[in-house]
């Protein structure tokens, strides 16, 4: 062989290890740009998991009944299919407080209406699962 030919032989493995290696490492960063994405989304989905738990939201129906009685709103709770409802009225001092207070929570609300039942009131029903 001549030493041209030994040469291009060498010149054509070092391309051919540096094109791999370069290959290689672009591979390995984007599986570990994957690996990140996917761990801080497994983290974002047991972060909700443990928010929308049924045992956080009974815990979360009882800090709104708390709430309630703090203000001295006596709700109308009753249940169908599935659902707590609660009905209540809120007077003009208290209602904006409360009305934040509850959305505010992480508290999983199914339906949210607000009513004027008259110039100083209104009519709140809340649904939440049970």
């Amino acid at each position: 062989m001549s030493k041209r030919t030994i040469v291009l032989v060498f010149t054509t493995l070092a391309l051919l290890w540096g094109g791999a290696a370069w290959m290689i490492q672009s591979r390995t960063q984007k599986l570990q740009k994957e690996l990140q994405t996917r761990t801080r989304l497994i983290g974002r989905y047991e972060s909700l998991q443990r928010r929308w738990s049924q045992k956080s939201q009974r815990d979360l129906q009882k800090r709104l009944e708390t709430l309630l009685r703090l203000y001295r709103v006596e709700p109308n709770i009753s249940r169908l299919r599935g659902r707590k409802i609660y009905r209540f009225k809120l007077g003009a001092k208290s209602a904006d407080t409360v009305l934040n207070k509850i959305l505010n929570m992480p508290l999983l609300l199914l339906r949210f209406e607000v009513e004027k039942a008259d110039a100083s009131h209104l009519k709140v029903r809340l649904e939440v699962p049970l």
